[in-house]
């Protein structure tokens, strides 16, 4: 797959950081607002909750009354007030089920967002050329509307939206995936898009899921062992399974440590942290969005070069072409691309 097809911008740091900067190509320091988060803090983990996200064009946060706000680019109803209008302040979503509240929120770049209410149902809502929001059709939605064919009695506990697909981890630890299928990011041993809610195909038995992240065109998960598995496309080496071979089913990343607490997948690059608090990353490094030192391309995980002595990554999140996590001193790194100031280095 031709990477320039992709003309969307990163995906935001989905950790509402306080920062003020300095740094580059290798790693780079800020300060951060709260130094007590606890090593594997992300996104789409059946953990924790994120209450607040950002999409290429946009941005929704959970209140603390449990309803949703959104603002920013609205073409396509991602701000799911019932409009197509832009917004430049918070925005109140329309249509929303009555008694319910909102517990994780997720968007990305291809302009759709999605949330998992509090009964455990998620809704979603914005742009549906390739069924992503999973209700069955291929119309995009203003509003925030129900999946279709969710398994009976089973619940969402984590959700994470990709470019052009979403997956969610569900309380029996499966997973299912929805949306674009073009390099087989749903994990279902075909290339088919669906817009409905669609099982992996080839899970290890007896394992379930505890994290999940989704890039532009493919996804990780982290399983209940520590281990972690890939699939989709790999054209840049970012399923870490030491190829360049797209796969349409889940592969196992040789990590050094086996408990992996947090995983993060970029538009074409993965980074991990291991349960020592150190980092591995791997796939497209042409901006040196890997850390390594170089602008290599990886197709197996690789440390960071100059990691300041002693300390160890607690959270992580990788954009378009760039990547920043935060440290157990409280202090942020960030490296890759800086074309817009996105490592915030001055």
């Amino acid at each position: 797959m031709n990477r320039n097809k992709i003309g969307l911008p990163a995906r935001a740091l989905l950790l509402v950081l306080i920062i003020t900067f300095s740094t580059t190509l290798s790693l780079t320091t800020v300060s951060a607002i709260n130094s007590t988060l606890y090593r594997g803090a992300q996104a789409g983990s059946i953990y924790e909750n994120a209450t607040i996200t950002a999409g290429g064009y946009h941005t929704c946060a959970i209140l603390d009354d449990g309803s949703v706000r959104c603002w920013g680019s609205n073409s396509d109803g991602q701000l799911g007030d019932g409009t197509t209008t832009n917004r430049n302040t918070p925005t109140a979503l329309s249509s929303w089920p009555s008694g319910r509240t909102a517990v994780a929120i997720t968007a990305d770049g291809g302009g759709h967002t999605c949330a998992i209410l509090d009964d455990g149902s998620v809704r979603c809502w914005g742009w549906n050329d390739y069924g992503q929001l999973g209700d069955g059709t291929t119309t995009s939605r203003n509003t925030p509307t129900a999946l279709s064919s969710w398994p009976s009695g089973r619940t969402a506990v984590a959700i994470i939206a990709g470019s052009y697909h979403t997956c969610a981890i569900l309380d029996d630890g499966s997973v299912r995936c929805w949306g674009s299928n073009s390099d087989g990011q749903l994990g279902d041993g075909t290339t088919t898009d669906r817009n409905t809610p669609t099982t992996l195909s080839g899970w290890p038995s007896g394992r379930t899921a505890v994290a999940i992240s989704a890039g532009y065109y493919h996804t990780c998960a982290i399983l209940d062992d520590g281990s972690v598995r890939c699939w989709g496309w790999n054209d840049d080496g970012q399923l870490g399974d030491g190829t360049t071979t797209d796969r349409n089913t889940q592969q196992l990343v040789s990590l050094p440590h086996l408990d992996t607490p947090a995983i993060t997948a970029g538009a074409h690059q993965t980074c991990a942290i291991l349960d020592n608090g150190s980092v591995r990353c791997w796939g497209y490094n042409n901006y040196g969005q890997l850390g390594d030192g170089t602008t290599t391309d990886r197709n197996t995980p690789t440390a960071l070069s100059s990691w300041p002595s002693g300390r160890t990554a607690v959270a992580i999140s990788a954009g378009y072409y760039h990547t920043c996590a935060i440290l157990d001193d409280g202090s942020v790194r960030c490296w890759g691309y800086n074309n817009a100031g996105q490592l915030g280095d001055g």
